[in-house]
């Protein structure tokens, strides 16, 4: 309906198939787990120390891999919407602050030049959460992603980017687009937001009321399955249509399509996309994470993401514990993403 159909998703050639197979032997769930348990802790540095700690361990990960890492810092004075955290865990906006914060960034040496293809997820969590699925899940599958791709015939540039004050207003990918904008843009970015959850009863999957008016097949779709809350999403606009169709079809070959739904953001739609920024309640839901900065700067970009709040009851609490997470989903996301950038380095 008015482009908000699920892009057509053709199986796998044999060529692709046998990537697939390759690149998904060599990604270990058991390593991922690994590195969601080394960090699972409160990591925000608005309201506890320590902050350097996990800095230092996603850089030495990414050098471990063989990867050109370095921590780079930003500023912003007087920030707007810093989020600070009430007792009862609800934010509340306020004003006049500065902010600090460093990203994490990778790039794999001797690469063609040209813009990036550039896989983000932030590092930060809310107050008090270990942030084990939100999102640990997403910087652990960044881990690994180096790791695999490191040894693999890479063609196209790659930059991996672990992102701080995701929870303060996507500062830290806003530091990194404003930057990449100045370099000359990107080719793709793909990012990460809670990806390791996965739902065990009917009913887990929570969907806004009226979405099935727009998005009538995937609705339909979530629905056949009991709203069980295991289907990946990626969430995708008319620039990076190809990038999420892509996905969807790696995704669907490592698990089966009823398990990946593809819904591009309402406000791209042609023709109702504004209509439905001032009328729609739900619309913003698709625009909560480090993809946003992207979008804004009209670079391609895709969310990968379990949905969150809308299926993990555990996010944005204490109980976001490694025990919670379907560590093979995660696998699948990073054999997928690998299989991407291969596909889009010719191969």
């Amino acid at each position: 309906m008015l482009g908000a159909a699920e892009p057509r998703l053709r199986p796998l050639g044999t060529p692709l198939a046998d990537m697939a197979r390759q690149v998904g032997d060599a990604v270990q769930a058991e390593r991922i787990r690994a590195d969601v348990m080394a960090i699972s802790s409160p990591r925000n540095r608005l309201y506890h120390s320590g902050a350097e700690q996990f800095e230092s361990l996603i850089q030495a990960r990414f050098s471990e891999a063989g990867w050109i890492a370095e921590r780079d810092p930003f500023h912003y004075e007087n920030a707007a919407q810093v989020l600070e955290y009430a007792s009862d865990g609800q934010a509340a906006l306020t004003d006049g602050k500065d902010l600090y914060g460093v990203n994490v960034i990778a790039r794999l040496d001797g690469t063609a030049p040209g813009p990036p293809v550039v896989i983000g997820a932030h590092y930060d969590t809310v107050p008090n959460s270990p942030g084990a699925d939100d999102n640990g899940s997403g910087v652990a599958a960044l881990l690994e992603l180096a790791r695999v791709l490191k040894p693999m015939p890479v063609r196209v540039p790659v930059i991996l980017a672990a992102f701080d004050h995701e929870e303060a207003g996507m500062f830290g990918s806003r530091a990194f687009v404003d930057k990449m904008i100045s370099a000359g843009g990107v080719r793709l970015a793909v990012i990460y937001e809670c990806i390791g959850y996965s739902g065990d009863r009917p009913g887990t999957q929570w969907i806004p009321p009226g979405i099935g008016t727009l998005y009538r097949g995937q609705v339909r779709k979530m629905r056949r399955r009991g709203l069980l809350g295991d289907e990946t999403i990626v969430i995708y606009e008319g620039s990076s249509a190809f990038a999420a169709r892509h996905l969807g079809e790696h995704l669907s070959h490592l698990t089966d399509r009823d398990r990946v739904v593809l819904l591009r953001n309402p406000v791209d739609l042609p023709a109702i996309g504004r209509l439905i920024r001032r009328g729609i309640p739900w619309a913003s839901d698709f625009a909560r994470s480090d993809h946003v900065p992207f979008w804004r700067a009209s670079l391609p970009a895709v969310q990968i993401t379990d949905t969150a709040n809308m299926r993990n009851p555990h996010y944005h609490k204490p109980s976001d514990t490694p025990d919670k997470l379907d560590y093979g989903r995660i696998a699948d996301v990073v054999t997928a993403t690998a299989v991407l950038i291969l596909r889009m380095s010719g191969l």
